[in-house]
């Protein structure tokens, strides 16, 4: 038996699997090294089976057989954050997306559906560092950018991103058929969004609002329609 370690959402995560299955947590290990602090230690058990299922309280991770790489993150990244995103207690956690390259973060805020996950997908495809598709992790020192599991199967990690400052900040929604538009809107209404779609809202303090007021002060926005993702990797290959 292998021993794979874990950091995910501030949960210190023990596995042990077989070799057969350590390609599987290739990413999900790449993502936990740059976490150091956690609240809670598990040691679980992961072996191959004919379904998908964690079990942490019982110390059990069930894979289905062949399911490789991306559908194991996928399924992993979707459980623990359930589990656990809600309770994090020293990152701010977002629902969205961000992509970064030489320690610059961009990230990319909506609703369902908004294209955030097609975003992220293709930067990374051109050699952007993947930080995150479903959600966001801000340290409260800080507010730098960490990168966090993706839930989606089909999303290809090419590489995983550094920690990285917040350059810009673009408030998407996807618009079939229409222009691509984008304009500079005020940071106000970037932390709106993010006193919305918080998903661990019982961290936020009057001086954790204060910092994020001051950082995004220092960052550009824009509010974003657009019918194709290259529209908005174009004009962001501008702002570096």
């Amino acid at each position: 038996m292998n021993r794979i370690i874990l950091n995910i959402y501030e949960n210190l995560l023990r596995v042990k699997t077989s070799k057969r299955l350590i390609e599987n947590f290739k990413i999900l290990e790449g993502i936990s090294k740059y976490y150091q602090y956690y609240q809670r230690e598990w040691d679980l058990c992961a072996f191959p089976g004919d379904r998908n299922i964690i079990l942490i309280s019982k110390g059990i991770i069930e894979i289905r057989e062949n399911e490789g790489v991306y559908l194991t993150t996928a399924f992993l990244g979707r459980a623990l954050r359930n589990i656990f995103a809600p309770r994090v207690q020293r990152f701010l956690v977002l629902h969205g997306g961000a992509v970064e390259r030489d320690g610059n973060a961009v990230l990319f805020l909506g609703g369902h559906a908004s294209g955030k996950t097609t975003a992220v997908s293709g930067f990374c495809k051109n050699s952007w560092g993947y930080l995150g598709e479903d959600m966001v992790m801000l340290s409260l020192n800080d507010l730098k950018v960490f990168p966090t599991p993706p839930i989606t199967k089909n999303l290809k990690v090419y590489k995983i991103g550094v920690p990285s400052e917040i350059h810009a900040i673009f408030l998407i929604k996807f618009s079939e058929g229409m222009n691509t538009q984008i304009r500079e809107v005020e940071p106000y209404e970037v932390l709106l969004h993010f006193t919305e779609s918080v998903l661990n809202p019982g961290i936020i303090t009057p001086k954790i609002l204060n910092t994020i007021s001051q950082v995004l002060k220092t960052v550009k926005v824009f509010r974003v329609f657009h019918s194709s993702w290259e529209d908005i990797f174009t004009f962001c290959e501008s702002l570096f």
